[in-house]
């Protein structure tokens, strides 16, 4: 078994919000090179560049792990297809923390099975949950874990202040401080 590590490795993330920001921010810890995805390619901290989603053709060919931090939206279901995948040449680790529907299953199984992908790390899926009797089950080259990307020890002193804070002010004027939901952008 050949080992290595993540320095000078390419990370490309797919979502360049919080989620995407932080791990950013600790992959440039351990000296990987990360490039965001977002609608317009515009600068973001913590990445080294980024590239609209109309623009990823050379980031894909270079990527040795792709990460997809997305919400689903009609722009990003099934953006992880047989197209995008037809586009990679390094054969990247495929992570999924955003949405299962982002990713098409059969497209990845095919991408897995010719290589496009040397694995896939899905936290969530299409279907979901998962039947007990999908192939994805069965492969070596994938790993499920059960929606678990997000949980953390400290859940309750992260969000309660955010909570705390968008209701002192929906009680005021009807208006949220933080993570206000666009409805025409979907998240």
């Amino acid at each position: 078994m050949t080992t290595s590590t993540l320095t000078g490795q390419q990370l490309l993330i797919y979502g360049t919000g919080q989620i995407g920001q932080s791990l950013a921010a600790k992959a440039s810890a351990l000296g990987m090179h990360v490039i965001g995805v977002n609608t317009t390619g515009h600068p973001v901290d913590h990445f080294h560049e980024t590239v609209a989603f109309t623009a990823t053709a050379d980031a894909l060919a270079t990527a040795n792990f792709i990460v997809n931090a997305l919400p689903l939206t009609p722009t990003t279901h099934h953006l992880f297809s047989t197209e995008l995948f037809q586009q990679t040449k390094q054969q990247p680790m495929l992570i999924n923390i955003g949405r299962g529907p982002a990713v098409d299953t059969t497209a990845l199984m095919t991408a897995l099975d010719h290589h496009q992908l040397s694995m896939a790390a899905l936290d969530v899926t299409e279907p979901e949950p998962l039947p007990t009797d999908h192939p994805l089950w069965q492969r070596d080259d994938v790993l499920i874990t059960p929606h678990i990307s997000g949980q953390i020890a400290h859940f309750r002193a992260t969000v309660f202040p955010i909570f705390a804070a968008n209701f002192a002010q929906f009680v005021k004027d009807g208006t949220l401080v933080r993570n206000q939901v666009d409805l025409n952008r979907g998240y």
